[in-house]
């Protein structure tokens, strides 16, 4: 415990206090892993471990607290639940010598972190990529102008009525009042549209017949 300690930032050794507490001694002891596939010495694990989490977050968190406790004639609350976070062994990756993203062997970026991430970053870049092209797609198909022959939508829409099948719209046509059913070839008389169906289905002949 004494060796890990020594090699602890001094704010944070001295405010540890003179004994540590049992739960703490076994965070320790557990960190160094002795024996096990990610075992650390005493070196690696302050150095790779505790200063980079120390130095990245805790200080900030905790120095300025303690200084108001110091300036207020009060003692600092021994930060134990941080000391434990920072022991913690939490892997990134597959890689048994990583800790915190360095190769605690080689002093260098951990390969297989830096492999990770850019595989997060080309996934990342496809599905951007992706998301590109169908606003592409969606942009092109909105920006097209509708055909001159299309059918309204109202006269494209069909209903049963008994066993035929009309567009249902009253019309006037030449004075006439063309009531109920108008079938789509009269449609295209009247309006000139083109209907899908360019055969008049069976609607109402006596209709098409008069207005041919």
């Amino acid at each position: 415990m004494q060796a890990v300690r020594a090699l602890l930032p001094q704010e944070l050794n001295a405010v540890l206090g003179n004994k540590l507490p049992t739960n703490v001694s076994h965070g320790i002891v557990e960190a160094l892993a002795a024996g096990q596939p990610r075992e650390r010495t005493v070196q690696q694990l302050v150095e790779y471990r505790v200063l980079p989490r120390w130095d990245r977050y805790w200080a900030e968190q905790l120095l300025p607290a303690w200084k108001t406790e110091t300036d207020a004639g009060r003692t600092p609350r021994p930060p134990y639940g941080p000391l434990l976070r920072m022991l913690e062994d939490t892997p990134e990756c597959s890689s048994i010598s990583c800790d915190d993203r360095t190769d605690v062997h080689t002093r260098e970026p951990c390969p297989a972190c830096a492999m990770r991430a850019e595989d997060k970053r080309a996934g990342w870049g496809a599905a951007r990529g992706h998301a590109a092209s169908v606003d592409d797609v969606r942009d092109r198909r909105d920006s097209t102008p509708p055909c001159p022959h299309s059918v309204p939508e109202w006269l494209s829409t069909t209903r049963q009525v008994g066993n035929r099948s009309a567009t249902g719209r009253t019309v006037s046509a030449g004075g006439r009042r063309l009531r109920g059913l108008t079938c789509a070839r009269t449609a295209r008389t009247l309006w000139g549209h083109r209907s899908s169906a360019e055969a008049c289905t069976p609607v109402a002949e006596a209709c098409c017949a008069r207005n041919r």
